[in-house]
């Protein structure tokens, strides 16, 4: 009938939401079963007669009416499109499965998680329509301009990959958006004009909506009258993959908690936070000036542990930028890493430290199949922030690769000659955005607001500094120092090699490109990374490379 494997998954996954739930949820009593076609968990509460109802189905295309009794809300399921009646009724569809969902947040979450799946899958088709159903996701969260650019961005795709498929995905979403902008403009001029306040809320709009559309007639369901009219909001087409679902399930545990997050602090008063997720620096406050983050976090940044985190310290391994079968800037920064250990300083004169590790897995393999060791230390000073990449090579065989630490940092204002960075004049760079080589004839480094700087500087100096004009904080400059070098199997035999560094800012025209970034956000950052991305650092077995950086913050 279905696979013994998918089955057993879906056991798991109510099961699993049971007992979470269970633990919350004291008084509530549960039920669950099974039928030819899908597994069900009922929550039922006694104080407030709520049925909540969790559904993991094995078809998906078949009608499947589901409610919550007491509020008298439906989704209904036709050939893989969902209709709903609120935003508290909501299908997220999980390779070959559907989940309800009972408040836009969760869909969201589980939207994020499906395109992150989508991307280890390296089914492009199945990514974008997955970032379809994540604008659904942002519209119904009242974020316009943000749904507009995601669809504007899969328009762009499905013409790309030619596909007809996509190109109908997307213009049902249009026709949608389209609607609701519409009537979203039309109660703000309504409210302008003095009017009632505006009922801006999701079952607003829907019910606008509705009213414009075809009405579904009233049917009985388990003998619950249930006005089942809808507008289609999802147009789930995910593939029937049991590695979708058990990717799901691996992420499923921790998907609703947030990141983990360890904290270093030092006798001076500075201090920094690193995500287990990707080893990532997420802050750095120096002691000179402890309400000032060094770096920069961008406020759309997804925190969902799947997607990348957009600020903060990003580590770049084992690819720069993109590569066929890898994930944009490589696995390192998707994956969770482990603590291996945290030393608070002994005095002022030391640093605090933690150390992070992770090794090649049956992911990775998946992609890259050689064995590797990846150690990371990131060490706090007063007013200093020193982080240390190792990449053990624990293959039989020499192995290549691009590594690069993603610095970006926050500065007041990157327009008007408010930062500058200094230390790269007469280096031979690769324009990434113009696609030219050149050689950098300018002592400092500004920034157009409009237009994205991308430089990759070859062999650069050991040492770039960025000047930043303070308008929140003090005038200060930044200077990252880098460092590149193979030590043998014993530690022995140091022997340092080239290292680049990438100066970038999207400008105002990328930055409203980019989903996990805010419109306005690259005035307030620029980036610095040391790395080796012009070429690929090759590492004979049994040896380790280490890129190590110094951050350091001193006031002018």
């Amino acid at each position: 009938m279905y696979p013994e494997e998918t089955q057993q998954l879906s056991r798991l996954l109510v099961e699993r939401i049971s007992l979470k739930t269970n633990q919350k949820n004291k008084s509530k009593t549960f039920t669950h079963w099974e039928d030819a076609t899908a597994r069900y968990l009922v929550a039922e509460s006694p104080q407030d007669t709520r049925r909540v109802l969790v559904l993991v189905t094995y078809r998906p295309t078949q009608l499947l009416p589901l409610y919550m009794a007491s509020a008298r809300r439906a989704v209904k399921l036709v050939n893989a499109v969902v209709a709903l009646v609120t935003a508290n009724a909501y299908i997220s569809t999980l390779g070959g499965g559907h989940f309800l969902c009972r408040h836009l947040n969760q869909s969201t979450l589980l939207a994020k998680l499906q395109i992150g799946i989508s991307m280890g899958l390296q089914d492009p088709v199945l990514e974008s329509k997955c970032r379809v159903n994540l604008m659904y996701n942002a519209l119904q969260l009242g974020k316009f301009k943000r749904a507009r650019r995601i669809l504007r961005r899969e328009e762009r795709v499905a013409e790309q990959l030619d596909s007809s498929e996509l190109r109908k995905v997307c213009h049902a979403a249009t026709v949608y958006l389209d609607k609701m902008d519409r009537l979203h403009k039309e109660e703000m001029l309504f409210h302008k004009n003095g009017g009632r306040p505006a009922t801006l809320h999701d079952n607003f709009y829907r019910q606008r909506i509705v009213r414009m559309t075809n009405s579904l007639n009233v049917k009985q369901v388990e003998g619950h009258k249930l006005n089942l009219d809808a507008v289609p909001m999802v147009y789930s087409f995910m593939s029937k993959t049991v590695a979708l679902v058990s990717t799901l399930l691996a992420a499923l545990g921790s998907a609703n908690a947030e990141l983990e997050t360890v904290k270093l602090s030092h006798p001076y008063g500075s201090s920094a936070e690193v995500f287990l997720f990707g080893a990532h620096v997420k802050s750095f406050r120096a002691a000179m000036d402890p309400n000032l983050d060094v770096l920069f976090m961008s406020n759309d940044s997804y925190l969902d542990g799947v997607n990348p985190i957009r600020g903060g310290i990003p580590v770049v391994f084992p690819n720069f930028g993109g590569a066929p079968g890898f994930p944009n800037h490589g696995f390192a920064r998707i994956t969770n890493w482990t603590l291996a250990g945290v030393e608070e300083a002994a005095d002022k004169n030391s640093p605090s430290v933690a150390t992070f590790t992770m090794a090649a897995s049956n992911s990775t393999r998946q992609m890259w199949p050689v064995e590797f060791e990846l150690e990371y230390e990131v060490k706090l000073y007063a007013n200093q922030l020193e982080t240390a990449l190792h990449v053990h090579n624990t293959f039989t065989e020499q192995i290549e690769f691009h590594t690069l630490l993603h610095n970006y940092l926050w500065v007041d204002d990157s327009q008007n000659e408010g930062v500058v960075v200094s230390g790269l004049k007469g280096v031979d760079y690769f324009d990434q955005v113009a696609k030219v080589n050149k050689t950098e004839t300018r002592e400092f480094i500004s920034f157009n607001g409009s237009v994205q700087t991308g430089n990759t500087y070859l062999n650069a100096p050991d040492q770039v500094v960025a000047t930043i004009k303070g308008v929140q904080f003090m005038d200060r400059t930044v200077t990252v120092q880098k460092a590149g070098f193979i030590t043998g199997d014993a530690g022995q035999n140091q022997v340092e090699t080239q290292t680049d560094a990438v100066v970038w800012n999207p400008g105002a025209e990328r930055a409203k490109k980019l989903e996990d970034f805010g419109d306005e956000e690259y005035i307030n950052m620029v980036a610095i990374e040391p790395g080796r991305v012009s070429v690929k650092q090759p590492l004979p077995a049994g040896q380790t490379f280490t890129l190590q950086q110094n951050i350091t913050v001193t006031t002018l």
